[in-house]
């Protein structure tokens, strides 16, 4: 069995590592409470480190997390000039990020998180795209093992 000790481990060494490759401005991984309506922030690459563990957010909020897990995608790709549907609070409209990828990541088919990369300049490319469903793949492997 998994322990909480070594899934968060694997969140905070899998947004350092997505940060450090894809030379993004922020990363983030949410894990999906499966008895609230609540994504729970388990590690965060930059900007939101106090708030490991406490931030949530309401997945059917306008959040690109929450989008893509209501529509239940392997990926949303959002590009901010002209994707208006999703309200950031002021801390990311401040920061004036381009275009962000969410990839929902699957346990035995049940939406289990969320690994979210932010950018400031137009980075993505189907290598990025790729590259981060092979991420979730690998996160998602990963734990169906440790349940067994």
């Amino acid at each position: 069995m998994l322990k909480e000790n070594e899934l968060n481990y694997i969140f905070q060494t899998t947004v350092s590592f997505v940060k450090h490759i894809l030379n993004a401005n922020y990363v983030n991984f949410f894990e999906v409470n499966a008895f609230s309506s609540k994504l729970i922030l388990k590690a965060s690459a930059d900007w939101d480190q106090e708030l490991v563990g406490i931030k949530e957010i309401n997945n059917v909020s306008n959040s690109i997390e929450g989008y893509n897990l209501a529509i239940n995608e392997s990926i949303v790709i959002i590009n901010f000039k002209y994707d208006k549907d999703f309200h950031f609070n002021m801390q990311f409209k401040n920061e004036k990020f381009k275009n962000a990828i969410c990839v929902l990541i699957k346990v035995k088919d049940i939406p289990f998180g969320l690994l979210s990369v932010y950018f400031k300049e137009n980075k993505l490319n189907e290598d990025t795209k790729d590259f981060l469903l092979l991420i979730s793949k690998m996160i998602s492997t990963k734990i169906e093992i440790k349940l067994i």
